[in-house]
């Protein structure tokens, strides 16, 4: 375990799949031992990782930017690629409610709870059904129906079907990250469940950016436990000049003296700092997006959602893989749980931390209501059935769940967690977690973790 006073997090957020960010195309069979079984014509997708393809899907191969190769219709098409409902190359009998393309990676948040639903007197067990065999063969839910399965569909039923979709879209190799606080307390920003805000009286820790020395001995901690990739993680708006050089500092040092894929959690730095931290070795950069976009004013006010995506979207355009996600349990209800899994499948997201909310005491949460086991478990579900090929990754709160809640969170959809101690709440011990998910019959990461590992591992067996 790192050294507690490294510090824990609710505001855990952090990154570390080892698959590859596909950030143009997530229609993906991307390797062949990944290639869905049941997936049809969907498994011919696009898997270009860096540049839209110029296929076509429709019979009359006319152009296209979607990256689909055959004729397809809107049940087996799986474009989630940079396309809209005119450009998509899936059969001209579709529209945008119906194809699986999820239209331009964008920053607009607007629409969200999108599209038509017929599930209205169908059984919960065609419902199922339904939405399996179209998940499977690389298609996606709309928001309508999204919405349809959180708040109306039974909660065994959507268990067994996020646990088929896991099963079989997602990676059954583990990814496993861990953080450091580099830099605690002071920070100008008021989000409401934060104990380094320094508008909150929490009793947190204080510090500024630590030692190079001491980040190395927690990442190589990290590193011997089979944790795949590190995470620098700092609060505050973003760094001074002059705590952006020791980062950097210790950045190289880290990369010098241990062979691990690094991350970075720094606030809203702007293009001109991503840049530099990708050239020192920084691969991932971790931004949570928290909560539904609509409901962000509500619990931070000092910065926008805006300001997070710009992040992102920056961070993306030099070609940093991303994380982003959130936190429930704040005050929202399952509407905007369904919206922020959404929002981060239209940023393309596929590492996605998810925060249940520890209430620390001083935070102007403190007394924020506990989610039930049944709402955690809904919410992860919905990530999973929206995001199919994410790493959805345990983050803050869980140690407030019951070993049971975890093992059915793990079953129905959790494939990813950040380990060890977090910012400033209890974290995990990491030969627990893996034992947790072995007993799941997951890929685990090699001890000590190899950064080379393949990028697409097979799915499970369901």
């Amino acid at each position: 375990m790192l050294d507690s006073s490294a510090n824990k997090t609710q505001a855990a957020t952090c990154c570390a799949d080892t698959v590859e960010n596909h950030t143009h195309c997530s229609c993906s069979d991307m390797s062949q031992d990944h290639a869905r079984s049941t997936a049809g014509a969907s498994s011919q997708c696009c898997s270009s990782a860096s540049a839209k393809s110029s296929s076509t899907s429709t019979k009359t191969e006319s152009s296209s930017t979607c990256g689909c190769h055959e004729a397809l219709d809107a049940s087996t098409c799986g474009c989630n690629d940079a396309v809209d409902a005119s450009t998509c190359g899936c059969n001209d009998a579709v529209d945008a409610s119906t194809c699986g393309c999820e239209g331009k990676i964008t920053g607009d948040m607007s629409g969200l709870i999108d599209g038509e639903c017929h599930f209205e007197g169908m059984s919960d067990e065609a419902v199922a059904a339904e939405i399996e065999q179209r998940l499977v063969a690389g298609g996606n839910i709309n928001g309508a129906e999204a919405l349809y399965c959180m708040e109306r569909m039974g909660l065994e039923t959507l268990i067994e079907l996020s646990h088929k979709i896991t099963s079989q879209v997602a990676s059954a190799h583990v990814s496993l990250c861990s953080i450091t606080n580099v830099k605690s307390g002071k920070c100008t920003q008021d989000c409401k469940w934060c104990a380094q805000s320094a508008h909150f009286a929490t009793g947190v820790d204080i510090y500024d950016v630590k030692s190079k020395e001491q980040c190395l001995e927690e990442a190589r901690l990290c590193y011997n436990k089979g944790v795949e990739m590190f995470s620098l993680v700092a609060g505050g708006r973003k760094p001074s000049k002059v705590e952006f050089e020791k980062l950097i500092e210790i950045i190289d040092y880290i990369k010098e003296n241990l062979p691990i894929k690094l991350c970075a959690s720094l606030g809203l730095v702007d293009k001109e700092q991503l840049t530099a931290l990708k050239e020192h070795g920084i691969e991932r950069y971790h931004c949570n997006l928290e909560t539904a976009p609509d409901y962000f004013k509500n619990v931070v006010t000092r910065h926008t959602v805006e300001d997070k995506i710009k992040t992102l979207l920056d961070a993306r355009d030099i070609g940093m893989e991303l994380c982003s996600g959130g936190i429930i349990g704040m005050g929202e209800n399952d509407k905007e749980r369904v919206e922020l899994a959404l929002a981060v499948r239209r940023l393309g997201i596929k590492s996605i931390p998810v925060n249940v909310l520890h209430p620390i005491a001083g935070t102007p949460l403190e007394n924020q209501r506990r989610l039930s086991d049944e709402e955690v478990l809904r919410a992860i579900c919905i990530f999973r059935l929206v995001n199919t090929d994410a790493h959805l990754r345990f983050a803050g709160g869980r140690a407030l769940l019951s070993d049971e809640t975890v093992n059915k969170a793990i079953y129905c959809g959790i494939n990813a967690a950040i380990v060890g101690d977090l910012l400033t709440t209890l974290g995990s011990v990491v030969d627990e977690d893996r034992a947790r998910f072995a007993k799941h019959h997951y890929d685990l990461p090699d001890i000590p973790a190899q950064v080379s590992a393949k990028a697409d591992a097979p799915t499970l067996q369901a």
